[in-house]
């Protein structure tokens, strides 16, 4: 008798196994913007951003060590599960000289919008940053994944290789081309968190680098001028009045840039320089023509950012940026 009780403990045993490895079989690979049904949450990466920066206007302002970035996932958890449960940050996976490593300590950011792992409650969504510090050259040919909390899916973190799953059989050529313009455009976060993008506006500041610096350089400069003025009304009321007339140019980049650049045009190149270099910028070379500065280039990782001014003045002009 006892021996039949053995054989049927370790038949049930082998089932058991068998079913967790079928459900082994049955995963697969996701990529940015598709959700992952895990256990307990339903999880996805809405876009990914890199810099050596994050938080640039807050109080835990975070630089990257020298030689390294974050890579920031922006993400949506919803808990499916009947009861609060913990989400934590997962493990960010590289594939460094051959190597799969695994990045699972991610930086803790104590701000609005940065995901700091506590209970979520039950068919409560969030959405937030996760940011783990990397190597500065860390790039789309790494092969990197992401692989949420409590489960075994890797979401792989490049538009590129979405586009590539779909259509696999079509495409042709290397699976690393196109990388660099998807990943520049993402690359300098603004004053904003822009998971909680809601208007066309700020969406399309969000996609836009060159907005997104200028968008920083404006609340910098807002903030001194609240400072340094006698009338913080009158501040506030003339910045108030200005995001209407910015807002009024909905998606329009270049109105945008317009509206940004007006808005600057009396910020000295002092207040700029003392802006990027807080910012994690490096002077790199400056025009002087003998009184005034007519330009200064600044470096962050492979980005260059011209300031460019008006000589007779000393005055904020524009800002290009190029590789």
């Amino acid at each position: 008798m006892k021996f039949k009780i053995y054989v049927l403990f370790f038949a049930l045993l082998l089932a058991l196994s068998g079913c967790d490895s079928s459900s082994s079989v049955n995963s697969r690979n996701y990529f940015i913007h598709e959700t992952v049904s895990t256990k307990y949450f339903d999880v996805s990466v809405n876009q990914v951003l890199e810099g050596t920066v994050v938080n640039p206007n807050g109080l835990d302002r975070k630089e990257a060590p020298s030689g390294t970035k974050y890579i920031v996932l922006d993400v949506t958890i919803k808990n499916t599960s009947s009861e609060a449960r913990i989400f934590d940050s997962g493990e960010l996976h590289i594939n460094i000289g051959g190597k799969d490593l695994k990045y699972d300590k991610s930086e803790i950011v104590l701000a609005k919008g940065f995901i700091n792992f506590g209970n979520i409650n039950p068919l409560i969504s969030e959405t937030g940053y996760i940011v783990f510090n990397v190597p500065e050259s860390v790039g789309d040919e790494n092969n990197i994944y992401w692989i949420p909390a409590r489960s075994s899916e890797k979401i792989f973190l490049t538009e590129k290789k979405a586009v590539r799953q779909e259509s696999s059989s079509q495409v042709s050529g290397s699976p690393t081309q196109n990388s660099e313009s998807s990943k520049e455009l993402i690359r300098i976060f603004p004053s904003f968190n822009c998971s909680a993008a809601s208007t066309d506006t700020e969406r399309s500041i969000c996609s836009n680098p060159k907005l997104s610096l200028l968008d920083n350089l404006m609340v910098f400069s807002y903030k001194l001028d609240l400072k340094n003025s006698n009338d913080s009304v009158q501040i506030k009321t003339e910045q108030s009045n200005w995001r209407k007339s910015r807002d009024s140019c909905g998606s329009d980049t270049s109105c945008l840039t317009d509206s940004y650049n007006q808005k600057l045009s009396d910020v000295n190149s002092d207040t700029v320089k003392k802006f990027m270099l807080s910012n994690g910028w490096s002077l790199k070379s400056e025009n002087w023509n003998g009184q005034r500065y007519c330009a200064q280039d600044f470096i962050q990782g492979s980005t260059i950012s011209t300031i460019s001014y008006f000589c007779a003045g000393n005055r904020y002009s524009d800002i290009s940026l190029s590789n």
